[in-house]
């Protein structure tokens, strides 16, 4: 019997979430979508009217 280690399968879906949370880029990724998302709010307020 060749290599005689342990053997273990993940579903499909449990693949995505492991690559999703432990991906360095797309956690890059998703603190830069954070950091543009904090900038909406800000763009509107000057739409808004003042007292």
């Amino acid at each position: 019997m060749v290599g005689s280690g342990q053997v273990s399968a993940e579903s499909l879906v449990d693949a995505m979430v492991s690559a999703y949370t432990n991906n360095p880029a797309l956690r890059a990724e998703r603190a830069r979508q954070r950091g543009t998302d904090e900038l909406v709010p800000q763009a509107l307020s000057g739409w808004r009217p003042t007292v």
